[in-house]
């Protein structure tokens, strides 16, 4: 997946890379590194040019998706994210350490 999202996202160069997937991603060890497919994305994506990186976890119904469990969403800009711009903040039940911290 890695190798397929930074070889596209280098092809076609869009302003902004948003991926949506499992909680479990943030933690998945990638099997040729050994590192976490976190590392891997944010890594791939910055050699394709990407500079400004976010990632957290979401309680998506919280944000008006039909599903309760729990999201884990990436952006990455290809230059520089817009002035003010920012993951959507939690909402107080949202509270959760296992949340990642934003890059």
């Amino acid at each position: 997946m890695t190798r397929t999202l930074s070889t596209r996202s280098a092809q076609v160069r869009p302003r902004v890379v948003i991926i949506e997937n499992v909680l479990n991603l943030r933690t998945m060890l990638h099997p040729d590194t050994g590192r976490p497919f976190i590392k891997e994305i944010a890594v791939s994506l910055a050699e394709a040019g990407y500079g400004d990186i976010a990632w957290d976890v979401f309680k998506m119904d919280a944000h008006g998706v039909p599903q309760t469990r729990r999201r884990f969403v990436f952006v990455a800009f290809r230059d520089k994210a817009p002035d003010r711009w920012h993951l959507p903040a939690p909402h107080p039940e949202q509270n959760d350490p296992s949340r990642g911290p934003h890059q």
